[in-house]
């Protein structure tokens, strides 16, 4: 019997089957011959007479073994594919699972991001310069000072919104950004409908096809009002100090802060109104003129 070292039992031979009536075919036997197994198959056909008994029978076999090494081929190749089939879906399972992680960081990321930039009033833009198309997010559209959805986002409502006297400078920044590939950074005034005037910095990033064409930027906005008006507040406060501080210096006396102010000053009715008849300069030296 074929794998085994049993002999084929003999009632269940193909002859002795076929001379019972039976017709038959078995291809579990092996030929053993010196060192050698050889698969067959065979067949068992019976020969009736007249009457329908059984006459004689015939019995026939053919060498398997191109068909069996073709078969046990086969029965790897599966087992093989199962194999691999099995391990690739326990990799499978594990690359939707740690992606799924994954995934479910980013939303976690992207929720934290979303409330970071919500609490502190930074705006996000998308520009697609091969479609000259732009995207925002809510933040952005308040800081331009548009309700959310009330416009659609493009370069040409972003450019509207600057100040005319800003949108120059703006523009060629971003443009030189561009071409050198390096970050843009900007800091202008947009005009809000209610005529409100409100500071602006602006930063992004180009991404780049292959051969070095821009293709999209990526950036924020944040408001900068407060600080802007806060350092034009001691802008002025360290200014009106300073006048009041001339303003008090004695008549005649120079304050030392300040090289080549006049010492003093005559009246433009009683002599010429000109430098020479009016005072006299002290230099950065320390000497001075007549008084």
């Amino acid at each position: 019997m074929t794998g085994t070292n049993q002999i084929y039992p003999t009632e269940k031979l193909p002859i002795i089957r076929a001379l019972s009536g039976e017709r038959t075919r078995a291809d579990d036997a092996d030929i053993h011959q010196n060192n050698t197994t050889i698969p067959v198959e065979a067949w068992g056909t019976p020969v009736f007479d007249e009457q329908g008994k059984v006459v004689y029978a015939i019995a026939a076999f053919q060498d398997i073994t191109e068909r069996k090494q073709a078969e046990k081929l086969l029965a790897e190749y599966n087992q093989t594919l199962e194999q691999q089939v099995t391990e690739r879906t326990l990799l499978l399972s594990q690359e939707i699972e740690e992606r799924q992680r994954v995934e479910n960081a980013l939303r976690q990321s992207e929720e934290q991001r979303r409330l970071t930039m919500d609490f502190t009033y930074i705006g996000s833009w998308n520009w697609s310069i091969i479609e000259d198309a732009v995207d925002w997010d809510d933040n952005h559209f308040r800081l331009l000072g548009f309700v959310p959805g009330s416009v659609k986002s493009s370069y040409q409502a972003w450019r509207d919104r600057i100040h005319p006297e800003d949108i120059d400078s703006v523009e060629q920044r971003i443009m030189a950004a561009l071409r050198t590939q390096t970050d843009y950074e900007a800091e202008y005034r947009v005009i809000y409908p209610d005529g409100s005037i409100h500071w602006l910095v602006s930063r992004g990033r180009g991404i780049y096809s292959e051969a070095g064409q821009p293709v999209k930027m990526l950036g924020v906005i944040l408001d900068i009002s407060e600080q802007r008006n806060a350092a034009l507040r001691e802008q002025k406060k360290t200014s009106r100090s300073r006048l009041n501080s001339g303003r008090t210096q004695p008549h005649g006396t120079r304050n030392s802060r300040y090289a080549g102010t006049v010492l003093h000053r005559h009246s433009c009715s009683s002599r010429s109104c000109n430098p020479s008849a009016s005072g006299r300069y002290r230099s950065d030296t320390g000497t001075s003129g007549n008084d």
